[in-house]
């Protein structure tokens, strides 16, 4: 019975979490690599993840933050994820600024 109200708790805690990330994700603004000249250089790659934002196979979800850095929005989601889970803010994870 006590396994039962863990696991319960648990399934809580990560559907509230997933909410709070989402609820995130949905304030940063998605952006196209070719947006502008203007950040064409600051858009090679994504800081997390290193990979290229554009290839020829694919053009991933790109967002960007209050901040004004770049990331795969995959990535992003991750690193805010990790936020929740060990209760920190919501950062961004070139500069450390506040997200939300």
């Amino acid at each position: 019975m006590i396994t039962v109200n863990i696991e319960e708790r648990h399934i809580l805690e990560m559907s509230v979490t997933v909410h709070d990330v989402t609820n995130v994700m949905n304030s940063l603004e998605k952006i196209k690599v070719d947006d502008n000249a203007d950040t064409a250089c600051s858009m090679e790659q994504c800081s997390i993840c290193l990979k290229e934002f554009y290839n020829e196979t694919e053009v991933p979800a790109i967002v960007r933050t209050k901040c004004m850095h770049v990331f795969h929005q995959q990535c992003v989601a991750r690193w805010l994820m990790q936020c929740c889970i060990s209760n920190r803010l919501y950062s961004c994870p070139l500069c450390r600024s506040e997200i939300q």
